[in-house]
């Protein structure tokens, strides 16, 4: 019995040695890591008295101030240093307050800090409390708070800090990669595929505590506010695997569903802000995530099902890569390992999902500039073919085109010599018709020689005249081997000085005016125009030589509209409309037997002289000639 008892005092005696030292809440515990969750007490109110905190931590209010106390005592006669964190860095509290109950002393901290250190002299108690201004009940493993050792926290802090860097290195170069793709591919998929690993990335900047090092204004926003991020994650997530699986156009069902899972995770986006800002407790609980998350579940299923019954590679490639991210999603909104921090395998699902989207965009990038190059290919091929094909077609049409050119030549020589040939009957007949008038004209002047009377005599003259005006049409048609008109500018002066002098009038007794433009009337329009010229010539030579005055005259021709001539005479002859009339009736008459003919109009005037106005209608159909 002695041996016995012996034996058991140098048990207890190994156990007492074995134990650091500290004592939490009148517990003791020797760890290297100590978690106080079990060791924390809540006051809700000033009044209230400290109660256990897993007994009331699913009851907890959200989003209110509430204070947690511990008592910790060092039993050795060694000062104790241990840091008091949280072990998730983006959790802060609002205050530290450390009371030592054997000096008094008291210590206030309050910044939002997610880690003290704390020393405990021999045989000194502290009490500890705790303000923090939100909790999310959905949440409540984020409330850890732990005690470890400098050499713990060093070690596990590098442990962490190797695993963010790990991760968060390959998110932003994974961002950056695609980023650079889609500048230089500007396929759209890339960019929406950067916008989801950007998206992801800032969340795990601040799940992490790095974005509240780099940017101290992030520690204002709301921790319950920051998680609306994770549906900006989900939406931008839709947008790319709508882009990627181009199931506008292949799978219109799955389409449609992404396009209600964009608006299911934008209303909760909306719906999550509004309702915190409100300060409703209800969407922090777990009634509410649980039934957002089995939402998400069955219209991922539904996705999945309808890119499932495509069976293409794109979709394979999608159901693989969702498969990751909705487990690692279940089991960290689940907390299927409550040990655990059920985060880690939210990021192992999405590495493994961005791994698996970045080599499918690769390989489905390289079987887009595999089909391209094969299509460049055919292309240049069917090229090759075409060249080849037009080669042998243009040799065809050549020989074609040299021998419609051969029988061309042949059929226009053919046509030249016709043509030659009806030229020189044409000037065989203008000049016959020419020697014709000549012999009229010779015939009348036999007959003039024979007459006593002078009256007699001036008719044949004008009748000569008239004859001699048609005889220069055909003489100047012949002479200019051209048959198309006559240009009537040299035309008229020709038959004016012609007129002047068979009338044996002088030029120092006459001021011939002629103004016309540079113009072409074809025969038919230019002999009518020339005989009415004749006889209003002859009216003012006559009447200017009765007269014994030296005779103004003026021709002048004015072209309206390319589609009327007007042809004015005028003279200073002392001789009246009336006498005009009675004295020429015959001449008047062919005169106006002729504008009948071209469809004109006579218009006389009288002032200073007599002035004829005659308006034809131009029947040249050739108005290229006018300029």
């Amino acid at each position: 019995m002695r041996f016995l008892s012996f034996l058991l005092l140098l048990l207890q005696s190994y156990i007492l040695n074995s134990q650091n030292g500290l004592t939490i809440n009148e517990l003791n515990s020797g760890a290297d890591k100590i978690d106080l969750i079990s060791y924390l007490q809540i006051k809700k109110t000033e009044s209230d008295s400290f109660i256990p905190l897993q007994k009331v931590l699913n009851k907890l209010p959200v989003n209110k101030s509430l204070e947690f106390s511990l008592a910790i005592f060092n039993s050795t006669n060694d000062t104790i240093v241990r840091i008091l964190q949280f072990p998730h860095r983006y959790v802060t509290a609002n205050s530290f307050n450390i009371m030592s109950s054997t000096t008094n002393r008291m210590e206030n901290y309050f910044e939002r800090l997610n880690c003290i250190n704390l020393s405990l002299a021999p045989q000194e108690e502290k009490l500890i409390t705790v303000s923090i201004d939100e909790l999310n009940r959905a949440e409540e493993n984020k409330l850890d708070l732990i005690l470890v050792s400098k050499q713990y926290l060093e070690k596990s802090t590098n442990r962490v800090y190797y695993t963010q860097a790990f991760f968060l290195g390959l998110f932003a170069f994974l961002f950056l990669f695609n980023l650079v793709i889609f500048f230089v591919t500007r396929w759209r998929v890339y960019f929406k595929y950067a916008v989801y690993i950007f998206s992801a990335l800032i969340y795990f900047l601040y799940y992490f505590g790095l974005l509240q090092t780099l940017f101290t204004s992030v520690n204002q926003i709301p921790i319950n506010l920051t998680y609306t991020w994770y549906s900006i994650i989900f939406i931008s997530y839709f947008y790319f695997l709508n882009q990627f699986g181009e199931y506008k156009k292949f799978v219109p069902r799955a389409y449609q569903l992404l396009n209600v899972g964009i608006i299911f995770k934008s209303s909760e986006l909306v719906i999550n802000t509004v309702l915190h800002v409100l300060g409703l407790d209800f969407i922090y609980s777990h009634v509410y995530i649980d039934t957002i998350l089995s939402l998400e579940i069955i219209l991922m299923l539904f996705i999945l099902f309808y890119i499932v019954k495509n069976k293409n590679l794109r979709g394979k490639i999608v159901i693989i890569a969702s498969c990751f991210l909705i487990v690692g999603g279940i089991i960290e909104q689940a907390k299927l390992f409550p040990g655990w921090d059920n985060a880690y395998f939210v990021e192992c699902g999405i590495t493994a999902e961005l791994l698996i989207f970045s080599v499918g965009l690769g390989y489905t990038t390289k079987l887009y500039y595999d089909e391209k190059r094969k299509a460049e290919l055919l292309y240049i091929e069917q090229l090759v073919a075409n060249q080849s094909f037009q080669k042998e077609s243009n040799e065809k049409l050549e020989q074609i085109v040299k021998q419609r050119t051969e029988e061309l030549n042949h059929e226009k020589s053919l046509v030249d010599k016709k043509n030659t040939e009806n030229e020189l009957l044409l000037a065989e007949i203008h000049h016959r018709v020419k020697n014709n008038l000549q012999v009229v004209s010779s015939l009348l002047s036999l007959q003039e020689k024979s007459m006593k009377s002078e009256d007699a005599k001036m008719e044949i003259r004008r009748g000569k005249e008239r004859i001699r005006s048609m005889e220069l049409v055909h003489k100047m048609l012949y002479s200019a081997n051209s048959f198309s008109g006559i240009e009537m500018k040299d035309y008229v002066k020709k038959l004016s000085e012609g007129l002047i002098e068979s009338f044996g009038i002088h030029s120092n007794e006459i001021q011939l005016e002629i103004d016309f433009p540079k113009i072409i009337l074809d025969v038919d329009t230019a002999i009518p125009v020339g005989l009415i010229l004749n006889e209003l010539i002859i009216n003012a030579l006559k009447h200017a030589k009765k007269e014994a005055v030296k005779l103004e005259l003026k021709i002048q021709l004015l072209v309206k509209d390319k589609t009327w001539l007007q042809l004015n005479v005028s003279d200073n002859g002392h001789g009246g409309i009336s006498e005009v009339q009675s004295s020429n009736s015959f001449g008047l008459r062919i005169i106006q037997a002729l504008i009948r003919q071209l469809n004109g109009e006579l218009t006389i005037e009288e002032n200073d002289g007599i002035h004829y106005s005659i308006t034809l209608q131009w029947l040249n159909e050739n108005k290229s000639a006018y300029s």
